[in-house]
């Protein structure tokens, strides 16, 4: 991305915080402020300030860290809300794993950019709580804290969300051995982490269903829907992929295994590609199709953002060439540059995804549609191309 388009969206963050009063990122959707969006501001800003040496970003950067740590000790990190759209206004669920974990992922690493000046460890404790209450089995957790009177063996596994605890264990030093073979044995035959764990006997009908193609493959799909072997979207895809790949970084323990699984992730992704003239895109027909109105993330334009993070670090491990990562970043910035950004005489805008209106039409809005998701993915690639 060129540097006027980045310093651009980086003003237009900046008057989206109020630094004399709330100090927090304002989200115009959920009309109020998504305490996630302000830690991954934090870690925009603090790389910005690593990049130029410019006092006005460390500002920010110091502020935001500060307020959300006061935030943070009177909600509890394992508490953090999640904010959920409707057309009656904006609902804000408690015990949300997603939403606690990227926000202590995102001050962790906005601390580190800053030189550690901040004591998070006090942070642990209501998060491990979350992570102990959100288990579903050996290995595997829920997407949110999982009430005590449910039976846990009924409530899904997510492939993402466990990921997610693979990194907080790595920093943590503990063992995610459990978490890794339970990913080992989720991941499809093909690479695809799909969202949910499916179990043995899906994996088998996949194979066959596969080999035959065809109407029983779309009846199956249209039967089971979301709880199918077939269900999935890129940006949970991504995101399991980004957060094995932290794990690897914070601890050596696994370490083959786990890249391994990220290597097969790999090789899904680079079968979704479409190059033309040079420029890549995003093959998300694979992804489910909008049939009906529904939350989801299919075809979320941040996938570009992530991936180029994800090739960063699968650069900086070498498990990709120099000349491979060059090529997919020239790819993939000609794509963001020239069909996904919107020009106007005020401000710059990232379009939420990569679809039609008629699909776009079927997508209940969501909080982190804003740009501030994808600036913080887009800064984690600049830390690497910055060698910060």
């Amino acid at each position: 991305m060129k540097n006027f388009l980045w310093n651009k969206l980086l003003d237009q963050l900046e008057a989206k915080i109020d630094l004399e009063d709330q100090c927090l990122v304002y989200n115009d959707l959920v009309d109020g402020y998504y305490l996630r969006e302000s830690a991954y501001a934090a870690v925009v800003f603090a790389t910005q300030y690593k990049i130029t040496k410019l006092r006005r970003y460390e500002d920010i950067a110091v502020k935001l860290i500060e307020r959300l740590l006061e935030k943070s000790t009177e909600l509890e990190i394992g508490k953090m809300p999640e904010p959920y759209w409707n057309p009656r206004g904006t609902t804000w669920k408690v015990g949300s794993l997603p939403s606690s974990i990227l926000t202590w992922k995102a001050l962790t690493e906005a601390n580190k950019l800053m030189d550690g000046r901040f004591e998070l460890k006090h942070l642990d404790y209501s998060l491990n709580e979350l992570i102990s209450s959100s288990s579903v089995g050996v290995g595997s957790f829920a997407h949110d804290a999982v009430p005590s009177h449910s039976r846990k063996n009924r409530t899904p596994k997510v492939l993402n969300t466990s990921a997610m605890v693979c990194y907080v264990k790595s920093v943590q030093g503990m063992s995610n051995k459990d978490i890794i073979n339970f990913l080992q044995s989720s991941i499809r035959s093909d690479g695809c982490f799909t969202y949910f764990s499916v179990g043995f006997s899906q994996h088998i009908f996949y194979e066959a269903l596969e080999f035959i193609g065809g109407r029983p493959r779309e009846y199956y799909i249209k039967l089971l829907r979301d709880r199918s072997v077939y269900f999935g979207d890129f940006i949970h895809h991504l995101g399991v992929m980004d957060f094995l790949l932290c794990s690897v970084q914070n601890s050596g323990t696994n370490e083959d295994k786990i890249l391994n699984l990220v290597l097969r992730a790999y090789e899904f992704v680079k079968q979704q590609l479409k190059y033309t003239d040079g420029i890549i895109s995003l093959n998300f027909t694979w992804e489910p199709e909008l049939t009906f109105i529904r939350y989801c993330n299919f075809r979320d334009s941040s996938c570009y953002f992530v991936l180029l993070s994800v090739l960063a670090q699968l650069r900086k491990l070498d498990l990709i060439t120099d000349e491979e990562f060059s090529k997919m970043e020239f790819g993939l910035l000609g794509y963001i540059e020239n069909k996904l950004i919107n020009f106007d005489v005020a401000n710059i805008s990232i379009d939420s995804y990569d679809a039609n209106l008629e699909e776009i039409n079927k997508i209940l809005p969501r909080a982190s549609e804003n740009i501030v998701d994808k600036m913080y993915h887009y800064s984690r690639y600049l830390s690497y191309r910055s060698e910060i």
